[in-house]
């Protein structure tokens, strides 16, 4: 039996065939993250790990497969179904940059004028100071979007549906940024000894 054409493939991912659209990411997941990674490049950004450029190929694909496959229902025929799974790629990343730029600006000043976070009480400082600290530059060291994520959860007692309304993403999007923040934030404080491993 020969493999399915693209549009064949295509045909079936928008008639609802899970197993198509298991098949459509095997096929394309490498062009979308390539997309993703030479767009996140072409700006100047370079991503603090693989996790931000996953995180972006996975939104592509969630787009793609949106609203049973309406976004892949709309490929003209004849047309490089590549080139355009790299147009949309890229102008996902573009949207990310510009939402990230406004959201980075807004951190700024909310961080601005938020009042410090960790004021501890006289007993607290008297018994905790040195951890404080720790923590509180812990904190400071972490990127904006990091910092962010973290104040809104914790400070903020946002639930991740109401942060990602603010921040216009996905709520798996949000719960993974403040996963690896909290990471991060560990392994600050384990190398500096604050905390055990």
């Amino acid at each position: 039996m020969s493999a399915p054409t693209p549009a064949d493939l295509l045909a079936r991912c928008v008639s609802g065939d899970d197993s198509a659209r298991a098949q459509f990411y095997g096929d394309y997941v490498d062009v979308i993250r390539k997309a993703v990674a030479r767009t996140l490049h072409r700006y100047g950004v370079l991503a603090d790990s693989g996790d931000e450029m996953e995180d972006l190929a996975n939104e592509v694909f969630a787009k793609l497969l949106a609203d049973n496959c309406a976004l892949l229902d709309r490929v003209r025929s004849g047309r490089s179904i590549q080139a355009w799974l790299i147009v949309i790629a890229r102008n996902h990343v573009i949207d990310h940059l510009r939402r990230a730029s406004l959201r980075n600006r807004a951190a700024t000043t909310l961080i601005r004028d938020v009042e410090p976070a960790y004021v501890p009480s006289h007993a607290v400082t008297a018994i905790a100071g040195e951890r404080i600290e720790a923590v509180r530059a812990g904190v400071a060291g972490l990127e904006t979007r990091d910092r962010l994520a973290l104040e809104l959860y914790f400070l903020q007692g946002l639930t991740y549906a109401q942060m990602a309304d603010i921040l216009r993403e996905n709520v798996n999007t949000v719960s993974a940024r403040v996963r690896r923040a909290k990471g991060k934030l560990r392994q600050i404080l384990e190398r500096q000894g604050i905390i055990e491993p």
